[in-house]
């Protein structure tokens, strides 16, 4: 996938608040008081041993009601069934999913299953169709019946480009909220203009209610969604939003790749035009109405967080991604012993920095400390023993012809 807009980046990165004039704050909650010390973690990774290696592996989860079962989806169309054993990963089954088009950053995105996954089997994917469109599909999983699965296949919703010419900015994760409305982030295909419209769902987030009958397909717009002239929209004014995630409070959080010279993680705004195409990274200038992103970084080699990452490489291609909010209520189990709970993990896929990002509930940031090393990430989900577990694409950038194998990898506590 990769990579969004593979290796391009954004502005200047100087970690303005949101301007006072833009819409209302993020969704406040209550997030408990922050804690006073930063994190003391230094974060490590484990490879798990595979049959095989992964191929452009792009996404993961972990299968609800299960201990060790994962969906690992790689890029080109496969869906791998995994179940942790030992100190790998054994292959249970996989299946293709249809009509994937896999040109340059194309192809499988990214999967979330249904809240109600317990009960009703729906898992759904992002998936590229074209270098014009690309959309959200469920499927029915079904594992006695991976050719039943395929089969299964039904669109959600898709949104398309017809000026584009590339397989890029398409859209990037996908998940749901606490009221079960599915959410998912959707690219500029190129044109930028996108990023100021609102009678489109291009670069912007989408939040709707996805047919969920078992004949049934497509989708109405969530109820409260903020925007009355395209009420499936929930935020605009993004480039090539590739990673998200929503934390357990019900905030949105979205890594947005730039263009020339910035890269930047924002905490979404409902209503809130977020920038793109008049700025990359921080507003500069006439900022009024615009939500600022709540951090962002140099494409350059001496930007801070580079240094302060000695393994990170050198290079000027960056890709921001974001991980996910450890959540203390997903396991009985915690192997970073607290310090990771409620906190963002955050990075660079290309030139691997690894930090931790915590923010109070009104959105401040309280701690954004360097916590390790980690190249090439594509995904990440917490497994119900507690850990992370990553994909790595196996290079920053989606090349063509002989790609390097991906990999599957546990992230520890360093001794």
């Amino acid at each position: 996938m990769l990579a969004a807009a593979l290796l391009w980046s954004c502005s200047e990165a100087e970690d303005d608040a949101v301007d006072p004039d833009a819409p209302d704050a993020p969704p406040g909650v209550d997030a408990g008081a922050p804690r006073s010390a930063p994190p003391d973690i230094v974060l490590a990774t484990e490879e798990l041993e595979l049959a095989e290696p992964l191929d452009r592996p792009a996404a993961l989860a972990f299968v609800p009601g299960s201990d060790d079962e994962l969906l690992v989806l790689e890029q080109r169309s496969r869906i791998a069934h995994y179940r942790l054993v030992d100190d790998g990963a054994e292959l249970i089954g996989s299946f293709e999913a249809p009509e994937v088009f896999d040109g340059r950053d194309c192809g499988l995105i990214a999967l979330a299953f249904d809240p109600e996954f317990q009960d009703n089997g729906l898992l759904y994917l992002s998936i590229c169709l074209s270098q014009q469109s690309s959309g959200v599909f469920r499927f029915h999983f079904d594992p006695e019946d991976y050719a039943a699965t395929a089969a299964s296949m039904t669109e959600i919703i898709v949104v398309s480009e017809s000026r584009s010419e590339y397989g890029i900015h398409n859209i990037g994760s996908i998940g749901f909220d606490p009221d079960g409305h599915l959410w998912a982030l959707f690219g500029d295909k190129t044109w930028g203009d996108n990023g100021h419209k609102r009678d489109n769902n291009l670069g912007a987030v989408v939040r709707v209610v996805p047919n969920r009958e078992p004949e049934g397909s497509g989708y109405e717009p969530a109820p409260d969604n903020p925007y009355e002239e395209n009420p499936d929209l929930y935020a605009h004014g993004f480039r090539s939003p590739w990673r998200g995630v929503m934390d357990r409070f019900g905030r949105l959080w979205v890594g947005d790749v730039g263009a020339d010279s910035v890269e930047e993680i924002n905490l979404v705004v409902p209503g809130g035009y977020h920038g793109w195409p008049d700025h990359e990274g921080p507003c500069r200038g006439e900022c009024e109405g615009r939500v600022n992103p709540i951090v962002s970084w140099e494409q350059e080699d001496d930007a801070p967080y580079v240094l302060d990452d000695l393994d990170a490489a050198a290079t000027t291609r960056r890709v921001g991604w974001l991980a996910d909010f450890y959540d203390p209520q997903r396991s009985d189990a915690d192997p970073y012993a607290g310090v990771l709970d409620d906190r963002l993990l955050f990075g660079d896929m290309c030139s691997g920095f690894l930090r931790v990002l915590e923010v109070d509930g009104a959105g401040e940031i309280v701690h954004d400390v360097h916590v390790g090393h980690l190249r090439y990430m594509t995904g990440v989900a917490q497994a119900p023993d507690g850990h992370f577990y990553v994909t790595t694409y196996g290079s920053c950038g989606a090349g063509k012809g002989t790609h390097p194998a991906g990999k599957l990898l546990r992230i520890i506590a360093a001794e």
